[in-house]
């Protein structure tokens, strides 16, 4: 009960999710802002290192993440977990597509090609959720629109791999190379046989027509 919380705002449940995490993972406005006034913490973590921010941030909730970053919540933590999808604040709100969300975490220092466990970053995060306007609004605050996550796999080859037009369309006119080499997709996808994975490999293995014609144009 809130009564209970605000007694206690920070006793936190198996897992360690406490009332402000569950109600940002919710998208519960009033009752976190009832729960800030009540003194709750802003940075506890869950068992996978994740926060009521990064929580907030994926669910695009403009109204919490305010309220935390108003109040000094750290945008620059980073979940234990390596395939956790927030991985960040920032990667989190790449995932939920908000462009205010995103406008407010880079204001508030987050880190624009900061990873993730399995080396993910928000344009690749944005790419892989078929985000065209986050992926843009993302490169024009200097993020590297080639970078690779672990598997040697880029925000182009993700999104050409998934058949994500818009976002194909947008990382190209922005500069994402076409022709970069994945390191270990082939097992992971099965997207090649003998040639060497690249975008426009994923694209033609998972059958992906206009997403062929747009990489061979490029």
């Amino acid at each position: 009960p809130l009564r209970a919380a605000k007694a206690e705002p920070d006793v936190a449940e198996e897992g360690g999710t406490t009332p402000l995490i569950a109600a940002a993972s919710e998208g519960h406005s009033e009752v976190a802002a009832a729960l800030l006034h009540a003194g709750a913490s802003l940075d506890l973590v869950t068992e996978q290192g994740v926060s009521a921010l990064m929580l907030a941030a994926q669910g695009g909730c403009v109204p919490i993440v305010s309220s935390l970053l108003q109040r000094g919540a750290r945008a620059d933590l980073v979940a234990k977990n390596p395939r956790n999808p927030c991985g960040t604040a920032l990667i989190g709100a790449a995932r939920s597509g908000s462009l205010e969300v995103i406008a407010q975490l880079l204001a508030a220092g987050s880190a624009i090609n900061g990873q993730r466990g399995d080396g993910a970053t928000p344009i690749i995060q944005a790419a892989w959720n078929n985000h065209a306007p986050a992926i843009e609004a993302l490169v024009n605050a200097k993020a590297d629109v080639n970078h690779t996550d672990k598997e040697g796999m880029s925000a182009l080859m993700r999104a050409s791999n998934d058949g994500h037009t818009d976002a194909v369309r947008t990382l190209l006119k922005l500069g994402a190379k076409k022709d970069l080499i994945a390191t270990d997709s082939a097992a992971t996808y099965n997207a090649t046989t003998n040639n060497a994975t690249t975008a426009l490999s994923l694209a033609r293995s998972n059958k992906h027509e206009l997403i062929v014609e747009l990489l061979q144009a490029a």
